[in-house]
């Protein structure tokens, strides 16, 4: 699954539409890889990304991020894999926590 799909199925997931252009599709592309590098999200798969919209909508996961506006933006895209990061970090620490005691 390349970056275009996943940005198609958040768009799916969150009701958000897909961008209408050839133009704005590729700047959003470019925009969502140089954003994943640059803020350490580089390390996630893009499976992993698409987890992180689907625990959003159940709202039971972490901090639940609305979605409001047209197209999918990496506003939206940061404040839900933040939010991610931060249960997934605070897992893999008890995680962690629980194989020491072993």
């Amino acid at each position: 699954m390349l970056l275009p799909e996943t940005i198609a199925r958040i768009s799916v997931i969150c009701g958000g539409c897909l961008p209408t252009t050839n133009f704005i599709s590729d700047l959003l592309t470019d925009e969502l890889a140089k954003y994943l590098l640059k803020n350490n999200f580089g390390n996630l798969t893009i499976e992993e990304i698409v987890l992180a919209f689907r625990l959003n909508c159940l709202g039971n996961s972490f901090d639940h991020v609305n979605y409001s506006g047209c197209f999918v933006n990496i506003e939206y895209i940061s404040k839900v894999l933040t939010g991610y990061m931060e249960a997934r970090n605070l897992l893999d620490g008890k995680l962690k926590n629980l194989m020491d005691e072993y």
